[in-house]
């Protein structure tokens, strides 16, 4: 009861943390901020104090307009975060907090892993399913980049992760199973176009459309 009494309470400091569109960027903001930076540095074995700086870092970077200086406050909210996850593994939160600053450098498969994770705990939770979904898309998205660039393996890659992200992301199964025809794995093909059937019967499929 202690445990999920503590990891409720620091979820729900993240998600209003993470709820917010605009943040003060007045002096007790920033030192604020620096403590939690300081409370890190001197605890290293703190799931919490680790955790409040990954989200500070995250928040920092989501105001950051120089691009240089977001990525590095990204890095830094994974070092926190995956510091914090090495301690303690149960806290959806720090899943939440890694799937942003991953997502931030753009390492979308790492941001899907941490985010399915927390979509395990707590997937009932918008801000989660709502990152989960958006993720599908930009994977889907780069699916598209790299079948174009005739990267198969790259695009099949994102696909697969995209449906794990999102059941309901036709377009991807439809992608997905185009590209198993066109590398002759019908079997794959077929169960993912099925998929396509199921969700959107009156989606028109073309196999030519992945032809070689």
């Amino acid at each position: 009861q202690h445990f999920k009494a503590v990891a409720n309470v620091i979820l729900s400091i993240v998600l209003i943390l993470f709820s917010i569109k605009t943040f003060s960027r007045n002096t007790e903001w920033k030192n604020n901020q620096t403590l939690y930076f300081a409370d890190a540095d001197s605890a290293p074995n703190s799931v919490r104090t680790n955790l409040y700086a990954a989200i500070n870092y995250v928040l920092k970077a989501n105001d950051e307009t120089d691009n240089k200086l977001q990525i590095q406050d990204y890095n830094k909210a994974v070092l926190y975060g995956e510091r914090s996850l090495a301690i303690f593994h149960n806290y959806p939160d720090t899943y939440i907090v890694l799937g942003d600053a991953y997502l931030g450098i753009h390492d979308y498969f790492k941001a899907a892993d941490n985010l399915l994770l927390a979509d395990n705990f707590i997937s009932s939770k918008p801000l989660v399913k709502e990152r989960v979904n958006r993720l599908s898309s930009l994977l889907q998205n780069e699916g598209y980049k790299f079948y174009a660039q005739h990267k198969i393996n790259d695009a099949l890659q994102c696909f697969q992760k995209s449906v794990e992200l999102n059941y309901s992301n036709v377009e991807s199964w439809y992608n997905l199973g185009g590209i198993y025809f066109s590398i002759n794995n019908t079997k794959n093909g077929n169960e993912a176009w099925q998929n396509v059937v199921i969700l959107s019967p009156n989606h028109k499929m073309n196999k030519e459309d992945f032809e070689k």
